[in-house]
């Protein structure tokens, strides 16, 4: 059973009611996201419908944040820290701890220092702007999201 399902049976037991109803968990995690589409009904639960994408979730969302960042960098002093993979670890974590900030902030600092050696990385970035960054993401969220109702 995977976790929305189990979400959704668990409500199910927690709200009992005579209808039936139907039943649509999302499950957005670190590194996936899936649908589970239930009925439940006098004491039954019946899987509609469950999909989802591996290859979709929380990470990403800091990878893209981090490439944001990453050409940033590139404009500004020349160099691709994606050839150094300390370097570009050090700026997803950051990235990272942007998003979380975001999730009840309008704007977040982010700051690196000694990114590469003699490169020390501030900036900021707006909730508007991250939101921005990952309407790509999004998208595929909806539409995945439409492909098993």
């Amino acid at each position: 059973m995977n976790e929305p399902t189990a979400a959704a049976v668990t409500f199910g037991l927690a709200t009992k009611s005579e209808q039936e109803r139907k039943v649509v968990v999302f499950d957005l995690g670190g590194g996936t996201f899936d649908v589970s589409i239930l009925t439940i009904g006098e004491g039954i639960f019946e899987v509609k419908s469950t999909s989802g994408d591996t290859h979709l979730g929380g990470r990403d969302f800091d990878l893209q944040v981090a490439d944001y960042f990453r050409e940033q960098i590139m404009k500004k002093h020349g160099k691709d820290i994606t050839t150094k993979e300390p370097a570009f670890h050090r700026l997803s974590i950051a990235s990272e701890q942007a998003k979380l900030i975001l999730s009840s902030a309008q704007s977040s600092d982010v700051a690196v220092k000694a990114l590469l050696h003699d490169v020390d990385f501030e900036t900021s970035i707006t909730r508007a702007k991250f939101v921005c960054l990952l309407v790509v993401k999004m998208k595929c969220l909806v539409l995945l999201s439409f492909t098993i109702v």
